[in-house]
């Protein structure tokens, strides 16, 4: 391989355990930059790499203080209810049954329409945002 190769554009994953790995690629790649897989520690040695550095940014690590102070921040999760049947009328759906609330919260500050999906099982087509709302006391 060429020792002239261009370099840029290209981030790669690293960890503690596989330093010697992370220079390799990072030479054969000709990446220009690193991240840390997991948002704990990053590698001292590979901080004389010249390749600019990254961390993963996950709040459920490290600075559980940080994140209950600010929760617009915090890491998004999607989750899927259970089955409900629609007999006629409205339907609720409990959206958080059998998730321990100290897990997982509804996020209640993003606009669902954009975010949320309500799925017509029957047909396996999205139902349309205007069919259907959130209301977060149920």
């Amino acid at each position: 391989m060429k020792d002239d190769l261009k370099k840029g554009r290209v981030t790669i994953p690293t960890d503690l355990d596989v330093v010697p790995e992370t220079i390799e690629v990072l030479k054969k790649w000709g990446a220009d930059a690193i991240r840390d897989c997991d948002g704990t520690e990053f590698p001292a040695e590979l901080t004389k790499t010249g390749a600019k550095i990254y961390s993963t940014y996950y709040t459920t690590r490290k600075d559980n203080a940080w994140a209950k102070a600010n929760p617009d921040e915090v890491q998004q999760c999607y989750i899927m209810t259970g089955f409900h049947t629609a007999t006629g009328g409205m339907l609720s759906i409990p959206l958080m049954k059998g998730i321990s609330p100290e897990l997982m919260q509804v996020n209640g500050n993003d606009d669902p329409a954009r975010w949320w999906e309500v799925m017509d099982r029957t047909t396996g087509q999205p139902v349309p945002t205007t069919e259907w709302s959130y209301n977060a006391a149920t």
